[in-house]
């Protein structure tokens, strides 16, 4: 475990105005209390100042930001703001993806700093919020990517009210991110918020909880996700508690039980962040009890449609617009809701309303069952959504894993189709199952559509 020395305070700076309003030294302190190790991490403003002339060079039309560290991650991503270019941030730097993203007019910025050398002067003007544009390229839940624009001024807003809500007085802590910074909530969380603030950041993220422990500091800030806090090391679970100052978590709401593990063996219960790349944040809670509310970020403001589905206005949004998703929620008359499931996953199986998400619930009460996820599988002749079949993912508990190897896939199987008989009607109930050791995730902890039907691709595991 490593300990720092606090460095002078920054002053909280807007993305726009962050290379002219924040000294040439101060970025030096400021890089250096976030890579105290490295003495010879070069100068921040040159490094910007080389991908500024790279990009001028080049003429190119749009960015592509892959870089994994976050300091030249940085550089880049100010360097093209402050040409108007727009960024693309791909959802995975794999090369079939950025092959569809590059042409002649793109420039791709991966690990390398721009080599290129000159004595023109770079004349810094503060960046247009309104203009800068970044585009995000999530899977969402169907797995197919979609771009989603969204402005530097939506950015700010929503990176000045993390700071409302959770600004920090300690400048020795860390945030240390178990995310990549190429996604909404890794990007605001783990780089530009701490960044803009003045609190020291680790550059690379730290994937395995065997790493995050050799950099972690009492006091640190730990930026994951359910995937992580979901699988605690054993190191962690049979030594002493961690004292993280905050966690937090996105991507999908924590289980009860791993949100108490986070408490108990990392110092403190994570804050969970509601949201998605289209609304920016929308609330957020702490798992204080079984029936914890999720609390709206300051000026979001919440109703219901028809369907009891989250419809919300906020600041986060292009022009303040009205955005309805598709979970359906008990919302409070105080504006704090709780979620019920998703309004999408409602499906009909020869003509009959099923709902996934009851499914999920009543077999998730079963003793041999840690996690479940129902999903509508595919066709095999064309790959089309096979609306009048189920599959059942199943994490097995202990005892359900006992269970399978005494008596096999299609006895476990039967088992669980006989305990839905009580909710559904025989047609209704899954078909296929697989039994996995956790549910797929994308590296950013979601669960897709797509990351569960390929369990269905192959033979293996099938109980039916």
């Amino acid at each position: 475990m490593l300990a720092y020395t606090p460095q002078s305070s920054l002053s909280f700076t807007p993305i726009h105005r962050l290379l002219t309003d924040r000294p040439h030294e101060s970025w030096d302190t400021y890089w250096r209390s976030c890579a105290p190790h490295n003495p010879q991490l070069p100068r921040f403003m040159s490094i910007v100042q080389g991908y500024i002339h790279q990009i001028k060079t080049s003429k190119a039309k749009k960015i592509i930001l892959i870089n994994e560290d976050r300091f030249l991650f940085l550089a880049g991503f100010l360097a093209a703001l402050t040409l108007n270019i727009p960024i693309i941030l791909p959802a995975a730097n794999a090369p079939d993806i950025l092959e569809k993203l590059c042409d002649s007019s793109t420039l791709l910025l991966n690990n390398e700093p721009s080599t290129i050398q000159t004595n023109d002067p770079v004349i810094l003007d503060n960046i247009d919020p309104l203009q800068a544009k970044i585009i995000f390229f999530t899977s969402g839940s169907t797995g197919i990517p979609k771009a989603i624009e969204k402005s530097l001024l939506q950015i700010e807003t929503e990176i000045a009210c993390l700071e409302k809500c959770w600004g920090i007085d300690d400048q020795s802590c860390r945030f240390l991110s178990t995310v990549p910074h190429h996604h909404i909530y890794g990007l605001l969380f783990s780089l530009l918020w701490p960044v803009c603030a003045g609190y020291p950041l680790n550059l690379r993220t730290t994937h395995f909880w065997e790493d995050i422990i050799t950099i972690y500091s009492p006091g640190d800030i730990l930026v994951s996700g359910p995937s992580h806090l979901g699988r605690l090391s054993p190191f962690l679970l049979e030594s002493a508690p961690l004292e993280f100052s905050r966690i937090f978590s996105s991507g999908a709401p924590l289980l009860y039980e791993n949100a108490q593990n986070a408490d108990k063996h990392l110092g403190i219960l994570p804050t969970e962040i509601l949201g998605s790349t289209e609304t920016g944040g929308i609330a957020f809670r702490q798992q204080n009890n079984k029936e914890s509310f999720w609390t709206p970020f300051p000026d979001v403001r919440l109703n219901k449609n028809k369907d009891g589905c989250l419809n919300l206005n906020s600041p986060f949004l292009a022009n303040w617009d009205d955005f309805l998703t598709q979970d359906r929620i008990h919302l409070n008359e105080d504006q704090t809701f709780r979620l019920l499931g998703r309004n999408d996953r409602i499906v009909k199986i020869e003509g009959k309303r099923v709902s996934l998400d009851e499914i999920e619930n009543e077999l998730s009460v079963l003793e041999e069952i840690s996690q479940v996820k129902i999903i509508p599988l595919l066709r095999s002749d064309d790959n089309s959504l096979h609306k009048d079949e189920l599959g059942a993912i199943i994490v097995l508990s202990p005892l359900g894993i006992t269970t399978l190897e005494t008596n096999g896939k299609i006895y476990l199987g039967n088992h669980f189709r006989q305990q839905l008989k009580t909710i559904c009607e025989p047609i209704t109930i899954p078909r296929k199952w697989r039994f996995v050791s956790e549910l797929p995730v994308t590296n950013t902890g979601k669960i897709t559509l797509q990351t569960c039907q390929n369990l269905f691709t192959a033979p293996n595991g099938d109980a039916s």
